[in-house]
């Protein structure tokens, strides 16, 4: 009995990036996936980096915790209505906005600094404004709320997003290791 096997071409966007198992590739016109190589790494250029979540396995802890927010965006990704990705056979991903690329050469490995991850919500801190992460502008725009998405600028489900955590654990950190050193 032989198998049958269905392809189906999926649709990327064009000039983005899409990490699969930590290898990045540029989408191309047609839909094609080419793998970039460390001459197209600029350190000031901001891009869209997907993650296709049929990969979520694959993705290092780092990328887990800054672009998918550990449950907090998956759990609002996998909310989503999946049934129009379907029907435009997109690659069904999630994004961030990068910048201030770097490639190793020893290891060979190309490092991003994180500007925003997909649907990040934040108060600009000099305007008091709630901004939300925006990829066709590559950062952070004013949030504006719409009828059809009424929790779109709600910090409360957010709230953990904002880096205080990690600003909360440096400091721990930091009194722990006094304390170590005191004692």
């Amino acid at each position: 009995m032989v198998n049958e096997f269905k392809c189906k071409k999926l649709k990327c966007n064009l000039n983005e990036l899409y990490s699969i198992y930590d290898t990045y590739y540029r989408c191309m016109p047609d839909n094609m996936l080419i793998k970039i190589d460390n001459n197209q790494c600029l350190p000031n250029e901001k891009v869209v980096i997907n993650y296709p979540t049929m990969f979520n396995n694959a993705m290092d802890e780092d990328v887990y915790q800054q672009v998918l927010n550990a449950d907090i965006l998956q759990e609002k990704y996998n909310s989503k209505s999946t049934s129009k990705r379907k029907k435009t056979n997109d690659i069904s991903s999630i994004h961030g906005v990068f910048t201030n690329c770097t490639y190793d050469n020893e290891v060979k490995v190309f490092n991003y600094d994180l500007i925003c991850a997909e649907d990040q919500v934040t108060v600009n801190l000099n305007t008091k404004v709630i901004e939300i992460c925006s990829k066709m502008h590559y950062g952070f725009v004013q949030c504006i709320a719409e009828d059809s998405n009424p929790d779109k600028c709600n910090l409360i489900s957010f709230s953990f997003q904002n880096n205080h955590v990690p600003i909360l654990k440096l400091l721990i950190s930091i009194i722990f290791l006094c304390l170590i050193y005191v004692y």
